[in-house]
């Protein structure tokens, strides 16, 4: 996926780059599937 279309849906989302720095890998993927699961962001497909 772009990183483009990444950082795009993380703005839409409120996530700052800063907040996914200064945590885990786990706990960056349980905040991922909790928004994905929850929220069901519309991310466009790569081209």
């Amino acid at each position: 996926m772009p990183h483009s279309v990444i950082a795009n849906w993380m703005e839409e989302n409120g996530i700052e780059a800063e907040d996914i720095l200064l945590v885990s890998g786990a706990e960056v993927t349980a905040i991922v599937v909790d928004l994905v699961e929850h929220n069901q962001p519309q991310i466009p497909h790569a081209a």
